[in-house]
This record gives structure tokens, C-alpha cells and sequence, in this order.
């Protein structure tokens, strides 16, 4: 289903979707676009790895750093993915604190299923920690909802 999903869409543009400065993951610098994340979980699920590659993200509900969440809005067992958030060290010229939050994830159209929507949110600067988790959470659900219709 993610395959059909992609077809006819135009590869995504790495000269203007990626910025790669040192490949850490640590420096603000380096950037991918969701939409780069996006295509490339919906591209993983048709390789050899797509199985092992599911299996080591985390369940929204149930395990990793998305244990805790997802309950309230009915996507436990829905959704894998991974999450991110970068904090920013007083050393860049910002006050301590949240710089950015992401959420990469596929939703699924039942618990242990395939997946059949992939996504990424980002965020630069969001108010709070838990405002950022609440908008992941959001569309999480609003996309699982959609997944299963």
C-alpha cells in the first residue's frame, strides 16, 4: 500500500531536502526535511530490511521512548517510530532548552500489521516539550484514523 502511495510522486530533491554538515546529528546544521523522512520510511518498507528495520523502532503505547504515549488518543499498538529532540546547549547563543522535536513514524492498520502510512513531523523551536509531544501525538492519531478507514 505505501508503494501505491508513492507512485507518479517525484523522487525527493536532495540538493534541497538534506544538508548534511558533519553527519553527528548533534549539530543544528545538519537537516533533513520531513518529507525526505517520509519518502524514505514509505521507500524502506519494499527492501530486505524492511522487516528488521520495523521491528527495531519503538511501539507507540508499548515500548521505547513512545511508551507513554499514544493511549489517550487510541493509537497504542498503531504506530512505530522514532523520536528526536534536540536541546540546545548555551554554548549556541540560546537559552538552555528544547531547539526541536520530531516524530518519524509509520501508522498501521492493526496492532503487529503492515504499514500502510508513513510520516514525519518536525518542529524548530516549539513552545514546550510537552506541546511538541501533544502535536506528534495529534497527528499520529489523526493519520492512524485515516489509515484504517
Amino acid at each position: 500500500m505505501l508503494r501505491r502511495s508513492t507512485q507518479g510522486r517525484t523522487a525527493p530533491d536532495l540538493r534541497t531536502e538534506y544538508w548534511k554538515i558533519d553527519g553527528s546529528g548533534y549539530r543544528f546544521a545538519n537537516r533533513a526535511s520531513p518529507r525526505l523522512v517520509a519518502e524514505y520510511l514509505a521507500q524502506m518498507t519494499a527492501t530486505p530490511y524492511a522487516e528488521d528495520f520495523t521491528a527495531s523502532l519503538a511501539v507507540m503505547g508499548r515500548s521505547g521512548t513512545l511508551r507513554s504515549r499514544g493511549r489517550r488518543e487510541g493509537t497504542a499498538g498503531l504506530v512505530l517510530g522514532k523520536t528526536g529532540t534536540h536541546l540546545t546547549p548555551k554554548s549556541e547563543g540560546y537559552p538552555r532548552g528544547m531547539r526541536s522535536s520530531a516524530l518519524s513514524e509509520y501508522c498501521l492498520a492493526e496492532p503487529e500489521g503492515a504499514p500502510v502510512v508513513a510520516f514525519s513531523v518536525m518542529q524548530e523551536r516549539p513552545e514546550s516539550k510537552a506541546a511538541a509531544k501533544d502535536l506528534e501525538d495529534q497527528v499520529a492519531a489523526l493519520l492512524s484514523r485515516w489509515a484504517v478507514s
